[in-house]
C-alpha cells in the first residue's frame, strides 16, 4: 500500500494540520502487517482491524473507558473494531465507498451520512441514555 515513511508523512502533515487550528491528536496507532484476506470480518492479527488491539492498546495508553466509547469509520471493519473493542459503533457512508451490498453482522449499528450525523446521533444517544438512567 504505502511505505512506513510514507504513513509517517501523513501522519505529521495531519498533526500539522491540526495543530494550526489549535488540536492535537493523544496518539496514532497502525498495523503494518498487510491483510491476508479481503473478507472485513475476519480477524487475522489482533491489531489488524476487526481486531480490537490497537483501540485497546489506545485504552490502556490514554485511560479510555471503552464501554463509554464510540467507534466512527467508513468500513465494516472500523464498525466490528470498535464492537469488538466493547465500544457502540457507527457507520459512516463518506469515505470508503461499497460495490455491493455489506456481509451480514450479528449486531445492529447505525448507518449515517456524515461525520457531523455521527455526532449528532452520539448527543442524541447519549441524552437518551441520561434520561433511561434516572428513570
Amino acid at each position: 500500500m504505502i511505505s512506513e515513511d510514507e504513513l509517517n508523512e501523513i501522519h505529521q502533515t495531519l498533526q500539522n494540520d491540526l495543530a494550526a487550528k489549535s488540536t492535537r491528536l493523544d496518539g496514532i496507532y497502525h498495523c503494518p502487517r498487510v491483510p491476508g484476506t479481503s473478507d472485513e470480518t475476519v480477524v487475522e492479527v489482533t491489531d489488524r482491524k476487526p481486531g480490537p488491539g490497537l483501540l485497546l492498546q489506545a485504552a490502556r495508553d490514554h485511560h479510555v473507558d471503552l464501554g463509554r466509547s464510540w467507534m466512527i469509520g467508513d468500513r465494516l471493519s472500523d464498525v466490528l473494531a470498535g464492537f469488538n473493542a466493547g465500544c457502540r459503533s457507527i457507520r459512516v457512508t463518506t469515505g470508503y465507498q461499497y460495490s455491493q451490498d455489506l456481509p451480514p453482522v450479528d449486531f445492529e449499528y447505525p448507518t449515517v451520512d456524515s461525520l457531523t450525523a455521527a455526532v449528532e446521533y452520539i448527543l442524541r444517544q447519549q441524552e437518551i441514555d441520561r434520561i433511561q438512567k434516572s428513570v
